[in-house]
């Protein structure tokens, strides 16, 4: 695992031109949510079966009926 050691000597390595780019994509990196870490659970694979046999059957939503469901 990298240090924040290497990560400074990086950024110290930048040039001038690319410190914005970077600031901006290390910003993002931080306001990321975590990461969901729970343990898929068999009520979600079963879900997951279902849609997926939806979908082989042909069995679809339109965008709108999607927006009236869960919003804009």
């Amino acid at each position: 695992m990298p240090s924040r050691q290497q990560l400074h000597d990086a950024v110290d390595r930048l040039p001038d031109t690319e410190l914005l780019p970077a600031l901006r994509f290390l910003e993002f990196l931080v306001d990321l949510p975590p990461l969901d870490d729970e343990p898929y659970s068999d009520s979600e694979r079963a879900e997951d079966e279902l849609a997926r046999q939806e979908l082989a059957q042909g069995e679809r939503i339109t965008l709108a009926e999607m927006k009236r469901e869960f919003g804009p």
